[in-house]
């Protein structure tokens, strides 16, 4: 069983250790400074269109935060901006107050910026702010509380109040009404929203007692789900390489979108050894290099772990040897390749609960658009010994799916069968 550190392993905070793992492995310090340089300046780029949207996301958000349609809950998703994730419109209070928060499958702190709150060390200051003066459900429960996310610590009071997404209202959820964000790194990933959607499993409370469920547990403990499960279909097409709502993508609670044929979904039952997170057991890799493929069976108990983040990542000696094989040129975030060498690059397939899913180029090496309306394609692939950085040998040769495997796939994540369905959503991938 993980550690009760590892609550939050996953979440936006855990890549700048996989930044700070790249940059040991590829660059001097000359290069380090420039490529920090541009990912900074990118990441400036996409403040820039969040303040020139803030406004249209504000409206986007009343009007789709208490949506609720069919005989099940859902709403809207978007891409974060950068897209390092997804994001999704919810509220807090009553009246409620609208707030752009990103998903996390291994988090359950819920927390948004409090009108108080200085953005001074951070630069993110056009963001949506919860006043608990203007809300007749807030209760203040303890002034001390913090949480740390995208490589920044919020902390301030704990709090209950009315949380609302979907169409489901939760009363008494707890959160951070934060009045401080510091900085942990020199470079954080707190752009474009204002906090985070906790949604791991946690099925074992004994093993993890909080003051702050998450809204799923939350949702589960009040009985306001026909079924204990969440789906997501995430925003799929080029992504635009700033705060636009340029693709919608869709989350829904408690039901599973009728388009979709439960008969043809791929069961994949969750791993016993972590209730932190959506863990798998995986099998094997297979690079499909032509006549030199790399292929590994695994000797060792081996996960693959759920995520939203922009990224998939697999044991540090596959990402090596992926690095030399497809040589993308890298800053100290992202990773680029010319789109044209997609078409020479190999499959790459993961044996995940028993069944083979097959990721193309086109999958792991999307395309971007920038703001110039200049194609890139961002070579996805991390290290996971880098990302994590736990000391736990299982996690560090674990693989981590992120939204290049999503994309592929309208998936289902049920509390109540303790499993994940997964159904093809393209032609891109073989299930």
């Amino acid at each position: 069983m993980l550690p009760l550190n590892l609550v939050a392993v996953l979440t936006l905070t855990t890549t700048i250790e996989a930044l700070k793992f790249r940059s040991a492995l590829e660059y001097d310090e000359e290069r380090i400074a420039a490529s920090v340089s541009a990912d900074l300046q990118r990441l400036k780029s996409g403040v820039q269109h969040g303040r020139e949207d803030l406004a249209r996301r504000r409206t986007r958000a009343e009007q789709v935060v208490l949506s609720s349609k069919g005989d099940f809950h859902r709403v809207e998703t978007w891409d974060a901006v950068p897209p390092l994730g997804l994001l999704v419109p919810a509220a807090l209070g009553n009246p409620p107050q609208p707030f752009r928060l990103m998903v996390d499958l291994a988090g359950d702190t819920l927390f948004v910026p409090s009108l108080l709150l200085d953005t001074s060390e951070t630069g993110n200051d056009d963001i949506l702010r919860f006043s608990s003066n203007e809300s007749s459900t807030f209760v203040s429960i303890q002034p001390d509380a913090y949480t740390d996310f995208a490589g920044v610590i919020f902390s301030g009071e704990l709090a209950v109040d009315t949380f609302m997404i979907a169409g489901v209202e939760v009363a008494q959820q707890p959160f951070i009404n934060a009045d401080s964000a510091d900085p942990i790194a020199w470079i954080h990933l707190w752009f474009g929203y204002e906090g985070a959607l906790g949604l791991s499993p946690k099925w074992n409370t004994t093993l993890h007692p909080t003051q702050t469920p998450s809204p799923l547990a939350m949702m589960v403990s009040q009985g306001l789900l026909d079924r204990n499960l969440f789906a997501i279909d995430v925003p799929r097409g080029p992504r635009l390489d700033g705060d636009q709502i340029s693709r919608i993508g869709e989350i829904s609670f408690g039901g599973i979108n009728p388009a979709y044929d439960a008969s043809r979904f791929s069961v994949l039952p969750l791993d016993n050894y972590t209730d932190a997170m959506w863990a798998v057991s995986a099998q094997s890799l297979t690079w499909e290099n032509g006549s030199s493929p790399i292929h590994e069976e695994f000797e060792q108990p081996t996960l693959a772990l759920f995520t939203t983040e922009w990224f998939i990542s697999v044991p540090r000696a596959w990402y090596e040897r992926i690095q030399e094989a497809v040589v993308p040129d890298c800053g100290f975030v992202w990773c680029f390749i010319d789109c044209e060498l997609r078409a020479k690059l190999p499959n790459f397939t993961f044996g995940i609960a028993g069944q083979n899913f097959t990721l193309t180029p086109f999958d792991y090496a999307p395309v971007v658009v920038t703001p110039s309306q200049r194609q890139m394609c961002s070579f996805d692939i991390e290290s996971t010994s880098g990302v994590l950085g736990s000391g736990d040998p299982v996690l560090e040769r674990s693989i981590i799916l992120g939204t290049p495997f999503l994309n592929a796939f309208y998936t289902v994540f049920d509390l109540d069968q303790s499993e994940i369905r997964c159904r093809e959503t393209h032609t891109y991938i073989r299930c």
